[in-house]
């Protein structure tokens, strides 16, 4: 069978391999497809959505004082004008970010002496994560930011240490950490463990040169960290959450926590029963990463949010392809791998299809308003004028702005549309829709609520 040099430092691979993981990521690719326009947007896609669609310098404003870096929101204000708003012309974004992930976790496998049998297990495994495939169903920056990660990391374990290497995995992790903060996670137990095993310390002054970049944009979102704090947003790491996001989420099966522990554990005593624990000590950077995580979050600030834990899931999906090769039967090594890789597909399916469920149904609630409109009105308070997505000519007041409202409302038509989203709290403007009018129609599409409202000295 024919050969393809990929490095000749370290491995080489046939092209039989090469066409798995090609089939691997056309198939993942292929199911997500499935998601691009299953559900609504619910808030956070649309508040990115709308974020997009502002003018750069309000975009990067409205960036700081939510807490995200800038890189996946200016991608997808370029994207947006070029391919429209709709749910899937801006999930596709991430569909494509979450598929090309997969060849990068093989080939991070092969970088770090896998051989075929591990490596196509880690990159199945990793395909069939119910948190990559719901998250590249998102018009949100988690695919890109795992994407671009795996992509840095493949530089980082380039066999060889040539200074191009290194250049091009500082220049892309520069970028994953513009894309989300939950990069650093990745990269800083990655650079350490590997600077242990190939003896290269130099990956080490890779941890400066990722974050001095960061200081005059963090030096504002600490500020805004402390706000949202006091909110409550941000919170210390629970068991709970551990629980929920740990492992590959393995379906959301109980017990998730211990099924990695044990994984780990069963790594670790490979790796000694080689003899060369040294050689596989990238096996420590999950642990490693996550006691990062949690230092960070109980000393420097709450940083913690569960979505951080989705940044060890390329590494969570190595350490079982590194136990699936050393196991001393093969052949059951391999069906474990497919048969793991199947069942935790179909359940990631299904606890995709329910997370999808609980979101605010807002592409519901624009049809329903559409057809019973007419020429009426539709007004936005401040809370939801994400929502304006869907009604592109809403008008928007300020939540304390009751007057303005008032006013409004006054030399309004005797019916108009008002849509709320979920838990949302009184303010000034609704209570003042309160008292000067009533509904007239009212509907529910999951957690969306419609209603129709009519001036009560009009009625």
């Amino acid at each position: 069978m024919g050969r393809l040099n990929v490095s000749p430092i370290s491995f080489q691979v046939t092209r039989a391999e090469v066409g798995a993981v090609a089939l691997l990521t056309v198939a993942v690719a292929v199911h997500g497809v499935y998601w691009l326009e299953h559900a609504s947007y619910w808030f956070d896609e649309i508040w990115s959505v709308d974020a997009a669609l502002l003018p750069v310098s309000e975009m990067l404003r409205l960036l700081t004082a939510d807490f995200h870096p800038p890189g996946y929101h200016l991608l997808l204000a370029g994207w947006v004008r070029l391919f429209g708003t709709g749910e899937g012309a801006t999930r596709v974004l991430s569909l494509l970010f979450g598929a090309a992930t997969l060849p990068l976790v093989w080939l991070t496998a092969r970088n770090l002496g896998l051989q075929a049998r591990g490596a196509l297990a880690a990159a199945a495994l990793y395909g069939a994560s119910e948190n990559l495939l719901f998250y590249m169903g998102e018009t949100r920056p988690y695919a890109m930011l795992l994407f671009l990660a795996c992509l840095a990391l493949v530089f980082v374990t380039w066999p060889g240490g040539r200074r191009r290497m290194f250049l091009a995995a500082w220049g892309v992790g520069l970028l994953a950490v513009f894309t989300h903060y939950g990069a650093l996670f990745i990269f800083v137990p990655a650079v350490a463990a590997l600077a242990l095993v190939r003896y290269r310390p130099a990956l080490l002054a890779l941890v400066p040169l990722w974050v001095l970049p960061l200081l005059p944009w963090g030096a504002v979102v600490a500020a805004q960290a402390r706000r949202f704090n006091q909110k409550g947003w941000l919170k210390e790491p629970t068991f709970n959450d551990l629980q929920a996001y740990l492992s590959f989420s393995l379906s959301g099966l109980s017990g998730a926590v211990w099924v990695t522990l044990g994984l780990l554990g069963v790594a670790a005593f490979l790796a000694f029963r080689d003899r060369e624990p040294r050689r596989h000590a990238w096996l420590l950077v999950f642990p490693l990463g996550v006691g990062a995580l949690f230092v960070a979050s109980w000393v420097i600030m709450p940083v913690f949010h569960t979505r951080y834990l989705l940044t060890f899931l390329p590494w969570l999906a190595l350490t079982a392809g590194f136990v699936v090769e050393h196991v001393r039967a093969p052949r059951l090594g391999t069906a474990l791998a497919v048969m793991g890789s199947i069942a935790l597909a179909g359940g990631a399916h299904i606890r995709t299809e329910a997370r999808t469920v609980k979101n605010e149904d807002w592409r519901g609630a624009a049809r329903y308003v559409s057809e019973r409109r007419g020429s009426e009105p539709v007004i936005l308070t401040a809370g939801s004028r994400y929502f304006r997505v869907y009604f592109p000519d809403a008008v928007v007041f300020d939540e304390g702005d009751a007057d303005a409202v008032r006013r409004w409302v006054s030399a309004a038509p005797a019916g108009f549309w008002i849509l709320q989203g979920r838990d949302v709290k009184p303010s000034p403007a609704l209570r003042v829709l309160e008292r000067e009018t009533r509904p007239a129609v009212s509907a529910a599409f999951a957690r969306a609520r419609v209603y129709r409202l009519v001036k009560k000295t009009g009625s």
